[in-house]
């Protein structure tokens, strides 16, 4: 189960520090936060830190490895929050004339022993901080100090855990005068500060194994957005604070009421408290589920499912554990938090948010009022069975919605007007070439906005809108940078167009599953998540796309493409080619954002052939963690035949001709055994395999081969599928 780490923890300690500090009306978003490293979340560093705020000029670097990180999704992080250390001080106040903060994903191993400050930050270094900064003064008390300094960033930045190492990069300099406290840290494996008391020195002086106590501000969208600063009109006891022993419950919200713009990939979902209410720490055996609706929240019918979307996802099942909250004056923060299972894409373009919770259990014994609007003057809309976690039907209530926060991270088309429509060509390069090398350039007129974009992840849409297309297998290399050119056309020396910040973000293989409808144009189902984000500012230099693809297993997929301005395209035959063979005005339609890590599906061997032709095996999807959807398909099998599936960890190669199966080869050891099913009248054979939320199986192989009853097919009677070896990712 993905939760972030340690936030009960969290939100206890903050309930009991805000008492502490001075009221404030709110008068900005209010965002979710979360504590890196994430066991100093309501508890003491045992270490401390004079620096950065502690001496007048200073240049101290901090490395937080990923099992420091609150949660293993991205994050988009708004700013940082430091804390003094514990104890009853009194603080005095400290003044930089000259504050600059740079972070990025580092490329270095926090445990390492470099001093070399300039190689530890990545590929996506950000400037997110230059000019003067003030720490106030203040007196602190108990055992953990509140987090108070806040550095707001200038630009976001989206960290994820998986690609390596947070870097904070603190320099102070000038004629200022620093506070008078030690602030607290951890000591630990997989953190490092690397430290020099000169601000623009390009070695440190020093390397411990600790970390400043920093806390994250996290993006986070307030619906309705007419409430995000203010506290809502009313207050429910819905889905969080109710005493009553199971019930479901349902909120759609209005597309209009939505504080964002655009596709947006939703990792966490948050509740406030209400103004002036306490609630007691609770657990709840709970399932969340979200949809994309086209109908209006004021259209909902009775019935659950009935308002739900074609892209209905269960986004969160298993208990959920929230710590409890103080009473204080509205709004409130953000501390009912549940971090998504399976991230949910929703684009306001595409209807209305629907949110629905299932509550099986739970250990609440008082009412605890949750931040609502009313749905009279509101666009919101609720469905609510209060004795049933499972009924179909519910209640339209005519009163409250909760308030809700949502975390996610934008996920934008290029071009892109062609989010959710199909461009206007078809490119067989690159997916449809066993080798090649094609360059995209796409200039910033194509951007949804000229605000800077993370790129994490590609994602492309099949040309054809019938299908079936795939399944294929790619081994490639992708290169990002600023393109050397401010517009087309491409030069055909692929080399000469790459321009500042070129980085090499993908070296390995991605795969796309049997896609058998591909109608969907706001779908882009076939996606390799990035070793490496990339950081592109569209108001600078188009961003350059290189992509090399040095073999191919399986069939070539076409992709949709836009012929237009500002977009160009340079391709040649060769993955190895330094010249293109031909340039022109069209490129991919290309998310740049993806749901999924790398999983694999990959065909081997070769069956022997039936009735039908010779077997062959694919899945419906990849084999993530978790895919509780995930099947494992038949093709061109006997028609209404027994079928034995058959699953191992390792492969084989075993000759089966001495049974009557001449030609037949035994593609795995059978590890897991052999399953019973059959197949239709078409040949075809499905065999459901859900996956868990298991990170720990990330990179396991699952071997699959089918052997189906076929009198017609040799002496034995059997003839065999090839084999499929699916690696799974998290």
């Amino acid at each position: 189960m993905i939760q972030l780490r340690n936030l009960p923890a969290l939100a206890a300690a903050s309930s009991i520090l805000m008492g502490l500090l001075p009221t404030v009306t709110a008068q900005a978003p209010l965002q979710v936060r979360a504590v890196v490293p994430a066991a100093a979340a309501g508890a003491e560093g045992n270490s401390v830190m004079q620096v950065p705020w502690g001496q007048q000029e200073s240049r101290t670097m901090c490395l937080y490895g990923a099992e420091h990180a609150p949660s293993d999704q991205t994050m988009r992080i708004l700013g940082v929050r430091f804390r003094r250390n514990g104890g009853s001080t009194q603080v005095t106040a400290g003044n930089f004339p000259n504050l600059r903060v740079d972070v990025s994903t580092g490329a270095r191993n926090p445990n390492g022993n470099g001093l070399n400050l300039a190689v530890q930050h990545g590929g996506d270094k950000t400037r997110v901080y230059d000019a003067a900064f003030n720490v106030p003064a203040q007196t602190t008390s108990g055992s953990v100090s509140p987090f108070t300094v806040t550095i707001p960033f200038d630009v976001p930045f989206e960290w994820d855990p998986k690609c390596g190492p947070f870097v904070l990069d603190i320099r102070t300099w000038g004629a200022g005068t620093p506070t008078n406290l030690n602030w607290d840290a951890v000591s630990d494996s997989g953190l490092a500060t690397l430290y020099s008391p000169n601000w623009n020195l390009a070695a440190a002086s020093s390397r411990t194994s600790e970390a400043l106590a920093i806390q994250f501000l996290l993006d986070t969208d307030t619906l309705p957005k007419t409430v995000e600063a203010t506290e809502g009109a009313s207050d429910t006891g819905y889905p969080w604070g109710q005493t009553t022993a199971e019930y479901r419950v349902m909120d759609i919200y209005n597309r209009n009421a939505m504080d964002f713009a655009g596709r947006t990939r939703i990792t966490a979902l948050s509740w406030r408290s209400n103004e002036f209410t306490s609630s007691a720490a609770a657990t709840f055996d709970c399932r969340i589920t979200m949809s994309t609706t086209a109908s209006s929240p004021q259209n909902a019918v009775i019935r659950f499912n009935q308002n739900h979307g074609a892209d209905k996802t269960l986004v969160y099942e298993g208990p959920l554990a929230f710590s409890n909250t103080s009473s204080g004056p509205g709004p409130r923060r953000y501390t009912r938090v549940c971090e998504l299972q399976t991230p949910f894409e929703y684009n306001p373009d595409e209807g209305h948010l629907v949110v629905e919770v299932q509550v099986l259990s739970h250990d609440v014994s008082a009412i605890a009022q949750i931040d609502a609007v009313p749905v009279a003057s509101n666009p919101v809309r609720r469905i609510l069975n209060n004795t049933d976690a499972f009924g179909s039907e519910g209640t339209l209530t005519p009163s409250n919605v909760a308030v809700l926060g949502v975390v996610g991270e934008p996920i934008p088309t290029l071009p892109a007007n062609l989010d959710s429509v199909r461009g206007n060509g078809s490119l067989a390069t690159p997916l449809n070439q066993a080798s090649g090398r094609s360059m995209f350039l796409y200039t910033g007129l194509h951007a949804p906005s000229t605000a800077p974009i993370w790129i994490d992840s590609l994602a492309f849409r099949p040309n054809s809108p019938t299908g079936p297309v795939g399944p294929a297998t790619w081994t490639v290399t992708i290169d990002l940078s600023e393109a050397a050119i401010s517009n087309g056309p491409l030069a055909v020396n692929f080399d000469s167009n790459h321009g500042l910040r070129r980085q090499r973000v993908f070296d390995g293989k991605f795969s796309a599953p049997l896609i058998t409808d591909t109608s969907d144009a706001s779908a882009f189902p076939i996606t390799v998540k990035l070793d490496t984000p990339f950081y592109w500012d569209p108001a600078g230099a188009p961003l350059l796309v290189d992509i090399r693809v040095t073999d191919r297993n399986g069939n070539g997929i076409a992709l949709d493409s836009q012929g237009a301005s500002g977009i160009w395209r340079a391709t040649a035959n060769d993955a190895n080619a330094t010249t293109a063979i031909s340039t022109s005005q069209n490129a991919l339609c290309i998310r740049l954002g993806a749901t999924h890590g790398n999983a694999l599906a990959e065909e081997y061997g070769a069956g022997c052939a039936g009735a039908n032709g010779t077997p062959r095996c694919f899945t419906n999807s990849l084999p993530w963690l978790p895919n509780p959807d995930l099947e494992l398909l038949l093709r061109d099998g006997p028609s209404v035949s027994a079928c034995f599936v058959l699953l191992g960890l390792t492969e084989a190669t075993t000759p089966l001709d001495g049974f009557g199966l001449p030609g037949c080869v035994g593609l795995n050891n059978r590890e897991f055994g052999s399953i019973l099913t059959f197949t239709d009248p078409g040949g075809n054979g499905t065999l459901a395999l859900a996956l868990p939320d298991v990170p720990e199986l990330a990179g396991l192989p699952i071997l699959q081969q089918w052997a189906c009853l076929d009198p017609t097919a040799n002496m034995t009677g059997v003839s065999f599928s090839n084999g499929q070896r699916l690696i799974t990712s998290h």
